[in-house]
């Protein structure tokens, strides 16, 4: 059995939960980070952030669980994003194309600077992470529709490459 736990703030300044795994995710834990993520959504944040930076191994039932929870909170105007994440991470996410669904910070702070100001947005507005410096991803690698059966949509920007360990 694997060790998670999970820690959980909101930052009320931007309206943004954020969720913090710790530890392994898998099979033997994943109705943890289900849970966690649906408690978070029930608050109805204008913006949720995963901060991956305390995960040491994510499974594909952890994976899974990202995209259920961004499928919710798409229906519910908001939008996902993920932040940091160890190199092993990082590549799942790529090869997942969980990258072309969700944006994608390079830092916690990052992410949260991302978020447009309560103030700036209209209260049926689409909340949506901002990403003004990333190019938009290419089409044509067939990627682009990886979650299209559960309503999502690519969020832009790309995972940069994994650099080469010496």
């Amino acid at each position: 059995m694997s060790i998670l736990e999970i820690r959980q703030e909101r930052n009320t300044e931007a309206d943004v939960e954020v969720v913090s795994p710790q530890g392994e995710v898998d099979i033997s834990n994943l109705s943890v980070l289900d849970q966690v993520l649906a408690e978070a959504l029930q608050r109805r944040p204008r913006g949720l952030v995963v901060d991956l930076s305390g995960i040491t191994y994510i499974d594909s039932g952890g994976v899974s669980s990202l995209l259920r929870a961004g499928q919710r909170f798409s229906r519910q105007g908001g939008q996902l994003a993920l932040a940091d994440g160890s190199r092993f991470v990082r590549r799942l996410l790529q090869m997942t194309g969980i990258d072309r669904l969700f944006p994608y910070f390079e830092t916690l702070p990052a992410a949260l600077a991302a978020a447009p100001a309560p103030e700036t947005r209209a209260p049926s507005e689409r909340f949506s992470f901002s990403r003004p410096d990333e190019a938009q991803p290419d089409e044509e690698d067939g990627q682009e529709r990886l979650g299209a059966d559960m309503g999502l949509e690519p969020a832009g920007g790309a995972l940069p490459a994994p650099q080469p360990s010496a």
